[in-house]
């Protein structure tokens, strides 16, 4: 896990039902797949952001990436921070860029299709 990943979260702090990851899960290290990688991401978003979706991933090493956009595509977006959900126990951070090793771990990364029930759905209109 990335060590100087800041505003880091738990699965166990976020208000979600039905994730599949039980506490007895986490505690035996049964690792999470993508969807419900997915799942921690579209909440997190949704709860702190007010974001309708998933705009992109990229899986690194030991998880995920997810960027959630506030504006339609036509419309630059500046200072998105991606949010990493790691694949051991569904933990969360903030993935700045500007942290030492970040850019690697980014160029490292591979893109991965947005499952459809998590794609980015605009809600507001401009």
């Amino acid at each position: 896990m990335l060590e100087n990943s800041i505003e880091y979260w738990s699965i166990d702090n976020l208000e979600i039902s039905d994730l599949g990851v039980s506490a007895c899960e986490k505690e035996w290290g049964r690792m999470i797949d993508l969807l419900q990688a997915c799942e921690i991401a579209y909440h997190h978003f949704e709860q702190t952001k007010e974001i309708k979706g998933i705009e992109s991933i990229k899986e690194v090493d030991d998880g995920w990436l997810f960027w959630g956009r506030d504006f339609p595509p036509d419309i630059p977006e500046y200072g998105s921070i991606p949010v990493i959900i790691y694949k051991e126990n569904g933990d969360g951070a903030y993935f700045y860029m500007s942290e030492p090793g970040n850019l690697e771990i980014w160029n490292r990364s591979h893109k991965v299709e947005v499952p459809e029930k998590y794609k980015l759905q605009y809600h507001r209109k401009y």
